[in-house]
């Protein structure tokens, strides 16, 4: 006799469930105590030979059940799936491998080239190329890059070539400067030279002359009329010569400003120019007034001298105003009138010398003080002169 089983038992309700028809013979199922098994079911049938204890009715009259451990399968299958797993992953890891190097030889180190010719390209070398054969993105940066390097070797080429000759303006510029600044001494040490000679030798020449020819006019007798007559016309002409000797001797070096200084030369030499021909003359002088270094009173008087010569000369003008303006560390200048006005780029062009060279020698004597002068004019708008140069500050004087 076998074990009366139930439809309910654990161990048949999958197969046996009133809701599931099945007709499969084997399965695995889990045992109460938790091991897997591999269940076989064949039902005993009712053979002729059995009816007499079982009755003909009942057809399967058993099953005959057999349990086999799926223990070691399932360890097999461990085994296998660990062994499966570790193999997938070293092909993963080997293919991971071969990729990165392919990335790494293909990519990474002709991008790693790349950045270190970009980099040499950053620091100034320009004559290094990127060595890149092919049709893909990356040697066509490189290609690009490689231009930009020729282009920017160039360009460098261009600038060393172009700060070689800024160089070479710059140092014949100096050159040029001190050249100017020593001809301008000279200049002025010949005109003191020659303004001396003329007042030593032909001034007091001339003056004796005037004298000794009013003596003689004085000494003829009256019926020597014609005679006296000459003579006088000898004196005016000689007391005119003397006159224009004086001038020319106070332009060579005016002895006022020797004397008593920028403001007071200016104001002169202006008053003698142009009040003499008719002109009214507005001149200031603001600021702290004082003596300043020979070098630049005398430059700035030949400044002022040349922008008054030019309105007495050339502007045709009825009122002149002229201002000085001293700071702490720069004086000003300027020289504005009503006159008929002038073509600046016309005038510098040397379109018209007589004003030209005299404007230039103005701006030239202003810049080696270090300073600017600016000419703002017009036809029929007058002339207006400004200057300014930098100065030492020197001894303050009032007046």
């Amino acid at each position: 006799m076998g074990t009366r089983l139930s439809l309910n038992d654990p161990g048949c309700e999958d197969c046996h469930a009133t809701d599931k028809q099945t007709s499969e013979k084997s399965k695995i199922v889990m045992l109460a105590s938790g091991n897997r098994v591999l269940r076989n079911c064949n039902p005993v049938e009712n053979e002729p030979a059995c009816t007499a204890c079982h009755g003909p009715e009942i057809r399967p009259i058993g099953v005959i059940i057999t349990d086999l451990s799926t223990a070691q399968v399932d360890r097999h299958r461990a085994e296998e799936l660990l062994g499966s797993i570790l193999l997938f992953s070293a092909a993963l890891v080997g293919a991971v491998l071969t990729v990165n190097l392919l990335m790494n030889q293909v990519v990474v180190s002709r991008l790693a080239s790349l950045a270190r010719a970009v980099k040499a390209f950053g620091q100034g070398d320009y004559n290094r190329r990127i060595a890149e054969k092919g049709s893909d993105e990356i040697s066509k940066l490189a290609e690009t890059l490689n231009q930009m390097a020729r282009g920017l070797q160039e360009k460098a080429g261009l600038e060393q070539q172009v700060r070689k000759q800024a160089d070479e303006l710059h140092r014949l510029s100096e050159e040029r400067g001190h050249l100017l600044e020593k001809t301008i001494t000279a200049q002025e040490e010949e005109r003191k030279r020659i303004a001396r000679e003329l007042h030593d030798e032909w001034a007091q020449t001339l003056a004796a002359l005037t004298v000794t020819l009013d003596q003689a006019s004085k000494a003829l007798p009256d019926e020597m009329a014609w005679h006296k007559q000459q003579l006088g016309r000898a004196h005016a002409v000689t007391v005119d010569a003397l006159k224009t000797l004086r001038q020319l001797i106070l332009d060579l070096r005016p002895a006022m400003l020797d004397d008593l200084g920028l403001v007071p030369a200016i104001r002169w030499y202006a008053e003698t120019r142009l009040e003499a021909n008719g002109m009214v003359v507005d001149f200031q002088a603001s600021g702290s007034q004082r003596r300043l270094t020979a070098e630049i009173e005398t430059a700035l008087f030949r400044i002022a001298q040349e922008a008054i010569n030019n309105i007495e000369k050339h502007a045709d003008a009825e009122v002149a105003a002229i201002r000085l303006d001293f700071q702490k560390d720069r004086v000003f200048m300027s020289f504005q009138d009503d006159g008929q006005g002038l073509d600046v780029e016309q005038v510098l062009r040397g379109e018209d010398t007589a004003r030209g060279w005299g404007l230039l020698g103005m701006r030239e004597r202003a810049a080696l003080l270090g300073g600017s002068l600016h000419i703002d004019s017009g036809p029929a708008r007058g002339t207006r002169i400004r200057v300014e140069v930098p100065v030492y500050r020197e001894g303050i004087i009032h007046g």
